[in-house]
Order: structure tokens, then sequence, then C-alpha cells
């Protein structure tokens, strides 16, 4: 059970810390999901994990930004 709690709290650091990254500024044309969802894809053994690990930090870093009134462009 603790490697299952370790995998889950990792994930979920994983997908606050990409949506997090998004509310930062950065440079245009450079988003750290990308990159996340690229090495989700080559890393993650079960390839749903991959597909929902970047929705789910969209998903969250979306409705941070409404929230805020920026557009996130």
């Amino acid at each position: 059970m603790n490697k299952l709690n370790t995998k889950a709290g990792l994930l979920i650091i994983m997908i606050l810390l990409a949506a997090l990254s998004r509310l930062l500024p950065h440079p245009y044309n450079f988003s750290p999901l990308v990159a996340m969802a690229l090495f989700g894809g080559s890393r993650f053994n079960k390839k749903w994990l991959a597909l929902i690990v970047p929705i789910a930090a969209y998903f969250i870093s979306d409705i941070a930004l409404q929230a805020s009134g920026k557009n996130g462009i």
C-alpha cells in the first residue's frame, strides 16, 4: 500500500506543479505541460495515465486562469 500512496502522491504533485507552471510567467511558445506530456508518454507504464495527467493539469490551470480573469494566452 505504501508504494501505491507514493505513486499517487507523485502524480498529484506532478499535476499541481504543471498547472502552476502555466500560471507563472514563461517565454512565448514554451509550455512545460507539453514536455510533461511527452515525458509521461515515455515513462508511464499505464498509457491512460500518460493521457490523464496532462489533461488534468490543463483543466486545473484553466479553472485557475478563469477565476483570476486571465485568458492564459
